[in-house]
């Protein structure tokens, strides 16, 4: 298997943003919970998922329809810069992700 430009990053946990449950909630991002349960608006409460789950499983995981996983450090990092970045609602993390992981 040749490796792949991934290989040397940093191993980071994704959070699991639902698009299915988050409009409803006037239009507040919700987080799943660990171990695929529960929604969650704080980060700090949500779950942390490997690649590796995120990669056998992206239609459930990152469908980008109902879901969308985002690296931790990337949550962390637009919540650092913008005070209310885990509570936007869910265009804003689409704009700001592009739809991926």
């Amino acid at each position: 298997m040749s490796k792949s430009h991934l290989d040397d990053l940093p191993e980071f946990p994704f959070l699991i943003l639902s698009l299915k449950h988050s409009p409803g909630w006037s239009g507040k991002a919700l987080w799943w919970g660990p171990n695929d349960s529960g929604y969650y608006e704080e980060v700090n409460a949500a779950g942390r998922y490997t690649r590796e789950q995120v990669e056998a499983r992206p239609g459930y995981y990152n469908d980008g329809v109902e879901t969308m996983a985002i690296r931790e450090d990337v949550v962390l990092r637009q919540s650092s810069t913008h005070i209310f970045a885990p509570h936007q609602g869910v265009d804003w993390w689409r704009e700001k992700i592009g739809g991926t992981g």
